[in-house]
């Protein structure tokens, strides 16, 4: 699909799948990788990354990443209170 080259607006959203993915798989490293390539605005995306950075021992990462997600929770939606539930307590 994205090597037709007609469809990069869809890069962000196959990022965040591949991250979400590798994430619950496990696979932090991978997770990371493709997650700073998904949206850097959707607070879910930024927890996700809180996590990941968390389960490698990265607290520093992790906490700028809980931060960020805290400050982009706005809006209604499933993944928004999901994120702010879990930015705010940690």
């Amino acid at each position: 699909i994205l090597a037709s080259g007609r469809n990069e607006d869809q890069r962000p959203a196959l990022a965040y799948l591949s991250g979400y993915v590798a994430f619950f798989a496990g696979d932090m490293a991978v997770a990371i990788t493709e997650l700073q390539s998904a949206s850097q605005t959707d607070p879910f995306v930024l927890a996700l990354l809180a996590r990941a950075f968390s389960a490698r021992g990265e607290v520093a990462e992790s906490r700028e990443f809980w931060q960020r997600a805290a400050a982009a929770s706005h809006g209604h939606g499933l993944t928004v209170a999901f994120s702010r539930r879990w930015a705010i307590t940690r």
